[in-house]
């Protein structure tokens, strides 16, 4: 994940420093600063797809992509747009079709920094809805990635859950700091502990989320983030 703070300037050095070193099959963009007048030939990048959602209007903030391999069949999952007039989350999801194995749904999320309950409340409140509609029109297992702006929130340990249709076997959830309160002792937790992250990449991503209710059947955490001055 690359939080690219404003696509346009830094294509050439996306398409050698990251894109050529990595060879990832995806990249998932936040803050891109696209406007509805950019052209999308001024943002391609040879061998992969570029799927987009700009921020509405003229602003040139924040903003998602998703940079998917050739390898790889990829659609936008449509989502209405969002009731709550709070709501300030955006998103795109793809449903991704390999040339072999199973089909699975890739969505990028950005939260601008918003500290209220009420805020709170509106945004992750849509996520629910948008992954609910997510796991009822499509099989498979379900990324969501990006950069959800909660780190300055005090928070406790549980485990994430998020609401799905049935269980399956696989791994216990993972602990995940969750928004709410300070952990033991009133220090805030930190994740991923410490001998998980690398000092040669960036922070790793937000992993505080409010209670969605329900329960979880595989979490994998990605810690690959990259910010790109």
């Amino acid at each position: 994940m690359l939080n690219i703070q404003s696509l346009l300037p830094k294509v050439v050095s996306l398409q050698h420093d990251q894109l050529k070193r990595f060879e990832y099959d995806f990249f998932v963009l936040t803050e891109t600063w696209l406007r509805s007048a950019t052209a999308s030939r001024l943002v391609t990048f040879p061998g992969y797809t570029l799927h987009r959602a700009d921020r509405p209007g003229e602003a040139g903030y924040g903003g998602v992509a998703i940079l998917a391999h050739h390898n790889y069949q990829t659609a936008v999952i449509a989502q209405p747009s969002a009731d709550c007039a709070d709501c300030r989350l955006e998103s795109l999801w793809l449903r991704v079709k390999p040339a072999t194995g199973p089909h699975f749904t890739l969505a990028a999320v950005y939260r601008p920094p918003r500290r209220t309950a009420a805020a709170l409340q509106a945004d992750f409140g849509e996520l629910e809805l948008q992954y609910q509609r997510a796991i009822l029109q499509h099989t498979g297992h379900v990324i969501i990635m990006g950069d959800l702006n909660s780190g300055g929130l005090s928070c406790k340990q549980r485990p994430l859950e998020l609401p799905v249709a049935a269980a399956a076997p696989g791994p216990p959830p993972v602990e995940l700091p969750v928004c709410g309160a300070h952990g033991p002792g009133g220090a805030e937790p930190q994740w991923p502990p410490a001998a998980a992250r690398s000092q040669k990449r960036g922070p790793a991503p937000d992993q505080r989320l409010s209670d969605l209710g329900g329960h979880v059947l595989h979490t994998r955490i990605l810690v690959d983030q990259f910010s790109m001055a």
